[in-house]
């Protein structure tokens, strides 16, 4: 059974690191002077060794080795002499521990250690060195090649030892204590202070990641969080601690958070795709004015940012989508000043780079303002969108501008711009044969020019019908002339449109039925209602196709005959789909 954990350095390196409990004296009668010079004769032999250590054979300096276009960290075997000179150096450090020199002594013995790539020994001698003689010239090199030396123990060799890497953590903050905390002193250490803090932040990185991995988010943000106050780049770390905030399911920290990233670091990269971040949020948060602003505030500061070279598949920062989002917003929480505004810039920023979504946008809020019986307004957008850009759009586009001109338009000019809106339907399919996908946009436009011509023609009837005396006859061939316009708008196969049609012609049929007397011919023209709000029933349940004209032949059907027709369990209640109108 494996241990629990294992310790970074061996026991048996520690046992030979350490003195005996009794450590060899010196000779009997030795003089000072003699122990000088062999301590002066052992450093000398240290220093040799470890030159030639990390020499090659031509006698060039090497400073590692490559195996296998690895660095190889093997231990390198020690030569007898080599072993010799080793065991006396650790017999003077046991013997006379208390030396003037003996930091320069264990300094050049973990040196020899660490060119010779024996770093666990290397690595317990420099922290006796760095701990405790941080005084010394000596001490702060010691401490640099002691993180080091942990280092490549933790991530380099046969088998890195990942404890190692823990303890490099836990060995950080004694050194800045040492070395760097006093000011005086610190100023010496610079150099090694920087790198040190530098060490410091990677190694806390490297914990949130961890973190991270280990699935424990809050953690990680957290610990990413903790890092922007000290290390650098800290809207990384900010952007980080945002994303693993949304991970543990804290929407609101992570709202805090890239906001914070946006307000302290207005310039970085990561501060647009923060911003961007926000506004989305808050969209799905349900807090509809402040994304309104948020989107906003995104086009107006990147209007040039369009999503290329994002990596993210769903959600790409985009200006043009921020703008057009923000006036969706701002429909429906702000004021017309303030949409006239936004559609304003999404013109002066788009036109001509994306004057098809411009002319979805000027659609868009032509039919929001008809919607607040603001028609006039709503004409002069759309005639304006249609002479500024014309023949630049797409035939999409123009069908949008072209429909919803006639919506808006009375008599012979709406007719005029419907009439237009299906010819070019007509003619654009026409080209586009064999290409169905393509053609799909262009058939539902197509459909709804036909189907508001359809719509002029019956409004046309039914105001006929209430000045005129009843004229079966005539009435009845008017109204097949008008359910011919209704077949030619649902021959496009567009469903919406197809069921609204059948809706039209069925309440017509009803109507003329209505205006009868009881007889023979209501009840054939009822007969005739019933089959083509049938029809559009049965069409709109099966298509899924749960708008207004669904409920309402369901309704009509109802009345005719309850017991055949009930009211559909699920058009009743709730919003439906509206075909547009």
């Amino acid at each position: 059974m494996a241990s629990a954990q294992e310790p970074c350095i061996p026991e048996e390196v520690r046992e030979r690191v350490s003195c005996p409990a009794e450590s060899d004296a010196a000779p009997e009668g030795a003089s000072s002077g003699a122990v000088d010079e062999e301590v002066r004769q052992v450093m000398a032999a240290l220093d040799q060794a470890a030159s030639s250590a990390a020499r090659d054979a031509s006698g060039q300096v090497v400073r590692s080795r490559v195996h296998g276009g690895e660095l190889d960290v093997t231990p390198r075997p020690l030569t007898p002499g080599e072993g010799g000179l080793v065991g006396r150096a650790r017999e003077l450090l046991c013997a006379h521990p208390d030396r003037a020199d003996v930091a320069s002594l264990r300094y050049r013995l973990a040196r020899f250690f660490h060119d010779a790539h024996h770093y666990d020994e290397a690595a317990l001698r420099f922290e006796v060195v760095a701990r405790e003689h941080s005084d010394q010239e000596v001490g702060v090199f010691a401490a640099a090649l002691w993180l080091d030396a942990l280092n490549v123990i933790a991530t380099r060799g046969e088998t890195p030892r990942g404890e190692c890497g823990v303890a490099l953590e836990d060995a950080i903050a004694p050194l800045r204590e040492l070395y760097c905390a006093d000011p005086a002193r610190g100023g010496a250490h610079e150099g090694f202070c920087d790198t040190l803090e530098t060490m410091r932040c990677r190694v806390a990185r490297a914990r949130a990641e961890r973190l991270a991995a280990d699935g424990e988010h809050e953690g990680a943000a957290v610990e990413y969080l903790r890092q922007a106050t000290e290390c650098a780049p800290a809207d990384e770390l900010l952007y980080n601690a945002a994303i693993h905030f949304d991970r543990s399911h804290q929407a609101g920290r992570a709202l805090a958070t890239r906001r914070q990233l946006i307000a302290e670091h207005p310039a970085a990269p990561t501060a647009m795709r923060a911003a961007w971040q926000v506004a989305r949020a808050l969209y799905g948060m349900g807090r509809y004015e402040e994304a309104a602003a948020a989107h906003a505030t995104f086009a107006r500061r990147y209007p040039g940012e369009d999503g290329r070279g994002c990596i993210e598949r769903d959600d790409c920062p985009n200006g043009p989508a921020a703008l057009s989002t923000a006036i969706t917003l701002t429909m429906a929480t702000g004021s017309i000043d303030e949409v006239r505004e936004l559609v304003t810039i999404f013109g002066r920023n788009y036109a001509r780079r994306l004057p098809a979504e411009l002319a979805h946008v000027e659609a868009k809020f032509a039919r929001w303002l008809a919607e607040r019986e603001r028609n006039r307004e709503a004409r002069d957008v759309i005639e304006r969108a249609l002479q500024e850009r014309g023949q630049a759009l797409s035939v999409e586009a123009r069908l949008e501008l072209l429909v919803m001109q006639g919506r808006l338009g009375f008599g012979a000019s709406a007719r005029n711009s419907l009439t237009d809106a299906a010819a070019l339907a007509d003619a654009t399919l026409q080209a586009m044969e064999g290409e169905p996908d393509r053609a799909s946009g262009v058939r539902a436009w197509g459909a709804e020019a036909r189907y508001q011509l359809a719509e002029l023609a019956r409004m046309d009837w039914s105001a006929a019908s209430r000045r005129a005396a009843v004229n079966l006859a005539a009435r009845l061939d008017a109204l097949r002339a008008v359910e011919a316009l209704y077949s030619r708008a649902a021959s496009y196969e567009s469903t919406p449109w197809i069921v609204a049609s059948a809706r039209r012609v069925g309440e017509m049929y009803l109507a003329l039925a209505d205006a009868l007397p009881r007889g023979a011919e209501a009840s054939r023209l009822r007969q005739v209602a019933r089959e083509r709000l049938e029809f559009c029933l049965v069409t709109g349940v099966r298509t899924r196709t749960l708008g207004e004209a669904t409920r309402v032949c369901g309704e009509r059907l109802s009345e005719l005959d309850p017991e055949t027709y009930p009211p559909p369990m699920e058009l009743t209640g709730g919003s439906l789909h509206r075909p547009r109108e």
